[in-house]
């Protein structure tokens, strides 16, 4: 009963001539595509479409030609597919194939593969009649099943508001899908190949929002129409080694994959909202570098104050700033700073982002009461000369932090305050006796994360009159030209490319410490930093602007349109 698919095969020289010819694709590029088909397992003409060589409705008009199957007709599309009860819409979606009427003997299956003879042989199979072939755009026709499969099985779709009783076999069949998987793919390819820190997947009851953090900045990507929700939330919730049937309770996870060459690690997390599930992905790129302290956006006087206090043989060294602020990366480039074969370091951290080469780097695990505090225990019966924090959240993972650093240990860590002064205040009100405090600081650093301009596409412009009288006041220095944010194709139109950090640094003087143990105003400890040359965070911000580095307007967004006044 099976037809001779012999033509099939003959097309594919066909096929890929007329790309060559068309101009479509050079013989590299052709190379490249292929090699990803290989490894992908997946169909050539779906790659080229993913990898955006050419229009997918073109593509197949030339894969019409080449391999003699019609193409069909948006139009010529029914209400359903035949045959539903037979060939079952998840092995529809997962070939990209669809049979759609009989005439004559014959079914008329419609197939985005052209060279899918499995396919195309089990439908015949299941429906006992030959064949005739017929191509559409894959896209088209996964849009069309995700339409027709709500019409003929309404009831498949749970509300979220009831515990765990969904059907964890569909959402396994669901997140296995060939569509599914490559869209995922696709989804972390492009983010890494963009920077992105972060991907966010927000389910609702009719779609799913895909938005992606570039820059700092959270917008929607440029990419073609997301699977069904439940598929591609139940597609990562698999790979990331979670219980894809649980919605109750938050979880986290972990993928580590290898894209274009580099190792990637993503961490998942997931919560269920009122419309469905939220899961965020961080993208850790294991094969970057790490930064310097100079790197950082740190410099002059501040990275001097900086480093002087990473000198000191004791004492806490604290990072402030709200998360997302690079905070663990100023820690990390300290640490590369300071770590010598004759100093012992250590760090624990929730969680361990990136391996440091000579720290000892521990992990927090608060399931079974490892916590913080619990840590620190353990690791000052290890000798450390240097202690890393990943982050100082309570009473008592301070207490022992200052402990530490009173009895000849260096301690670095993080805390979660508006700016350099305000951590001091921060930390008594926790509970933290002044005078331990006063003895034992020796450094704050604020900071922030702006991001920088496109250095391919930024414009010159005149600065405002009020901007320009501010910076010969705050700044003493008189500016004709600043930059704006323009937008071209490097920077993907929006003005802007990579980012560094503005910092205020305070070093904890005598007289500093005074302040601290008589429990002095902030208003009176900022009056002090600044007679001693003190550079705020605004003042930081605005000097990227006069080195052309950024704008205003992003200075604004960070700092506040407060500090601006």
């Amino acid at each position: 009963m099976l037809h001779d698919h012999k033509p099939f095969h003959d097309g594919v020289a066909a096929f890929k001539s007329a790309l060559l010819q068309s101009g479509i694709l050079g013989q590299q590029d052709l190379i490249t595509a292929e090699k990803r088909a290989r490894e992908t397992a997946r169909p050539l003409i779906w790659v080229l479409s993913s990898l955006g060589y050419c229009a997918q409705d073109r593509l197949y008009e030339i894969a019409s030609e080449s391999f003699s199957i019609p193409l069909l007709n948006n139009e010529d599309l029914p209400d359903a597919p035949a045959l539903s009860k037979i060939v079952p819409i998840s092995f529809m979606r997962e070939k990209a194939i669809a049979p759609i009427e009989t005439t004559s003997g014959e079914l008329k299956l419609v197939m985005a593969d052209p060279l899918d003879l499995e396919g195309l042989s089990a439908v015949e199979f299941k429906a006992g009649v030959p064949i005739e072939p017929l191509l559409f755009p894959r896209d088209a026709i996964l849009a069309w099943l995700d339409k027709c499969e709500d019409e003929l099985e309404p009831t498949t779709e749970v509300s979220v508001s009831r515990d765990s009783d969904l059907d964890e076999t569909r959402l396994k069949d669901l997140a296995a899908g060939a569509p599914v998987v490559e869209w995922v793919e696709r989804l972390l390819a492009l983010c890494v190949e963009w920077g992105a820190s972060d991907i966010h997947l927000e389910q609702s009851k009719t779609s799913l929002l895909v938005r992606v953090r570039i820059d700092g900045h959270l917008t929607k990507p440029d990419l073609p129409p997301a699977p069904k929700a439940d598929a591609v939330i139940s597609r990562v919730k698999l790979i990331a080694g979670l219980n894809i049937a649980e919605r109750r309770v938050p979880q986290d996870g972990r993928i580590r994959t290898r894209i274009g060459g580099r190792d990637i690690d993503v961490r998942v997390a997931t919560i269920t909202t009122l419309e469905g599930e939220s899961l965020v992905l961080r993208i850790l790129d294991q094969s970057k570098g790490f930064l310097s302290l100079g790197q950082t956006g740190l410099g002059g006087a501040s990275l001097k104050r900086l480093r002087a206090a990473f000198e000191e043989p004791d004492g806490i060294v604290l990072v402030t700033g709200p998360t997302g602020s690079g905070k663990t990366t100023t820690l990390y480039a300290a640490l590369q700073e300071i770590a010598t074969p004759d100093k012992k370091l250590i760090s624990v951290e929730d969680p361990v982002e990136y391996h440091l080469i000579g720290v000892t780097q521990v992990p927090i695990k608060p399931e079974i009461g490892f916590d913080f505090a619990r840590s620190l225990r353990a690791m000052l019966r290890h000798d450390p000369n240097v202690i890393m924090i990943g982050e100082i959240r309570d009473l008592e993972t301070a207490g022992i932090a200052i402990e530490a650093a009173l009895t000849g240990h260096q301690v670095l860590s993080t805390i979660h305050t508006n700016s350099a002064v305000a951590t001091i205040t921060r930390l008594m009100e926790m509970g933290v006796a002044d005078y331990l405090l006063a003895s034992a600081l020796r450094a704050i650093t604020a900071q922030r994360l702006i991001r920088k301009l496109c250095s391919n596409c930024k414009t010159s412009e005149a600065p405002r009159y009020s901007f320009k009288k501010l910076l010969e006041v705050e700044l003493g220095v008189q500016v004709d030209e600043i930059f704006k944010a323009t937008g071209c194709a490097e920077c993907r139109n929006t003005g802007y490319s990579g980012r560094t950090s503005i910092s205020e640094v305070v070093t904890i003087t005598s007289d500093l410490q005074r302040l601290i143990s008589s429990r002095g105003s902030e208003n009176d400890m900022r009056a002090h930093i600044k007679e001693n040359g003190w550079e705020s965070l605004r003042e930081a911000g605005f000097q990227t602007v006069v080195r052309g580095e950024t704008t205003i307007d992003e200075v604004i967004r960070v700092v506040g349109a407060g500090a601006m006044a």
